[in-house]
């Protein structure tokens, strides 16, 4: 054991690391602290403003205050201060507003809130509620531009970004004023962000949630009828062989 020491029970515990230093944030009662595992304080700086949402990536830092529950905020673990990005914008076309209306579950705009983000260097993804679902929005923080990333209409969960592929779980094609049993169940799609591609990795009756993307493989829960959880595991390798065959096959040509 490095150091103990005691803590409140945090609402959020995240870990870190710089490569050469690990670090521990913690979101307790809407005040956020970082500290090295020796037990040392790491100086943040931030507004003295309540956070609703932390997230972290290597050293930096994605917040979200109470106060402002759409704009997304970075900081740095060593560095003083936040800089605010744009809002998150989750709005979706007339067209799907109004399904979603017709279905009794209008859309509230003003009170849109992010409930859940993951980041890296270039992207952002967050899920922003707007009463009548959840949506999944993407923000490219070179470029400053940001969309949708799968059907407004569907409510999307459990967001996870690595190498430039963002998994998620949705249950599309769900309408509640009609739902059929087919349709209750969260699918695992995936969206490749360097070709904009967006795939769809499981279609069944399964309840398919908690997707995890690695560097190899996208790992996720599946959940049969009788409630049995198994873990399983996609990987890219057999995609990347089909992918190079092809190149090469046109080489040939």
């Amino acid at each position: 054991i490095v150091s103990s020491q005691v803590l409140e029970q945090p609402e959020r515990l995240l870990l870190t690391s710089s490569g050469s230093n690990d670090y521990i944030v913690m979101l307790s009662e809407g005040q956020l602290q970082a500290m090295s595992l020796e037990g040392a304080i790491i100086e943040l700086g931030l507004a003295d403003r309540s956070i609703l949402h932390a997230q972290v990536s290597n050293l930096e830092l994605a917040l979200v205050y109470e106060d402002a529950p759409t704009t997304v905020h970075f900081a740095r673990i060593g560095s003083l201060g936040s800089i605010a990005i744009k809002d998150i914008n989750a709005s979706a076309s007339i067209e799907q507003d109004e399904v979603l209306s017709a279905w009794g579950t209008p859309v509230n705009m003003s009170n849109a809130t992010i409930i859940s983000m993951v980041f890296d260097e270039q992207f952002l993804a967050a899920t922003v509620n707007v009463s009548a679902t959840d949506r999944l929005v993407v923000y490219n923080r070179t470029s400053d531009t940001q969309w949708l990333a799968s059907d407004a209409k569907y409510p999307v969960s459990d967001p996870s970004l690595n190498n430039g592929i963002l998994a998620w779980s949705i249950r599309d094609h769900l309408d509640p004023t009609k739902p059929q049993a087919k349709y209750m169940d969260g699918e695992i799609q995936f969206l490749n962000l360097t070709e904009n591609q967006t795939m769809l990795l499981t279609s069944d009756e399964l309840h398919q949630f908690g997707p995890q993307v690695l560097t190899d493989h996208l790992v996720y829960f599946e959940e049969d009828e009788m409630g049995l959880v198994t873990v399983r595991i996609h990987s890219w390798t057999p995609e990347l062989t089909v992918y190079s065959n092809i190149l090469m096959q046109l080489g040939l040509l």
